[in-house]
Formats: structure tokens, sequence, C-alpha cells
């Protein structure tokens, strides 16, 4: 809970700093999310990870 909260701050942030639009940011979590599974990440992350990649796939 106290993630995914941080992790909307963050974005909320992020585009307002940039100017960018969400659908500019969002096509770029599915292949940084694959990215990522190459890299050293906690079990639960890399969990995650998987389910927003299966989720974006469907």
């Amino acid at each position: 809970m106290l993630r995914r909260k941080i992790k909307n701050e963050y974005l909320k942030h992020y585009l307002m700093v940039t100017g960018r639009s969400f659908a500019e940011v969002d096509q770029w979590i599915l292949p940084v999310a694959a990215a990522r599974l190459v890299e050293w990440v906690p079990e639960e992350e890399k969990k995650e990870l998987m389910l927003e990649i299966k989720k974006r796939l469907g």
C-alpha cells in the first residue's frame, strides 16, 4: 500500500515537472519492466514486475 502511494506521488510529480502526459510515460512501462527483470531486484519486486508485464501483454 505504501509502495503504491509513493509510486503514484512520484509519477504525479514527474509528469508535472517534465510536462509529459501519462500516455507518453505509459508506453514505456512494459519495456522498462521487462528490462528490470535482468537486473538484481528483490523477489517481491520481480513478482510485481511479472504481474505488470502479463497484464500489459494480456
